[in-house]
């Protein structure tokens, strides 16, 4: 059974996401597309929303989706003050739009089988800043198309988002690499791999 056994990757339609503007870096615009689950970990995403606002950073966070950890997630955000720096807008149709609106993805999730709106939002030319989920390990090479963290230390997320706003080549060169990333993982080569192993 082995021998007959095909390993063909997740997907996405890279030319639904794909966004190639130049981005402002005068501020910092975090974005996060998950389901409030307790293994998406969206309570550490505030955390390091708070800690930039510490840093005296002009930050905002949008966070898209929905889940019984919701309620959760904005109590904590009144209770570390941050609530006018976060935005939960639930589930949206428009996920590029809001992809496009910002300018890097922060994901937190402790467990993360694939991870596609990873992929999503480094088509749309996102830098990511990532939790080690485990599945995530299969596409993200540190510090070369995206970040990613098996710590889950404040400090070290909102120093690397600091150091993406305030070095433009790098943020350009994650950016670039990520686009790249998302490419391979295009729905046209899954479909042909899929025909291939069908015809075989």
């Amino acid at each position: 059974l082995n021998k007959k056994q095909v390993k063909l990757p997740n997907a996405i339609c890279f030319n639904n996401f794909f966004y190639e503007k130049k981005r402002k870096l005068n501020n910092i615009k975090l974005i996060n597309v998950s389901s409030f689950l307790e293994k998406k970990n969206q309570l550490f995403a505030l955390a390091i929303v708070k800690e930039l606002v510490l840093m005296n950073l002009n930050v905002s966070m949008v966070f898209l989706g929905d889940g019984p950890c919701l309620k959760k997630c904005k109590d904590l955000a009144k209770k570390l003050g941050i609530i006018e720096y976060v935005a939960f807008k639930g589930n949206v149709e428009n996920v590029k739009d809001f992809y496009e609106e910002s300018n890097i993805y922060l994901h937190t999730a402790k467990y993360e089988p694939f991870g596609l709106v990873l992929l999503e939002s480094m088509a749309a030319g996102l830098p990511v800043v990532s939790l080690d989920g485990k599945g995530n390990r299969d596409f993200i090479e540190n510090n070369k198309n995206g970040f990613i963290f098996k710590t889950q230390s404040v400090k070290i997320f909102a120093n690397q988002i600091l150091e993406l706003v305030k070095n433009r080549t790098l943020y350009c060169e994650i950016a670039k690499n990520g686009q790249e990333t998302a490419r391979n993982y295009d729905i046209k080569n899954y479909i042909k791999s899929l025909l291939i192993i069908y015809k075989n």
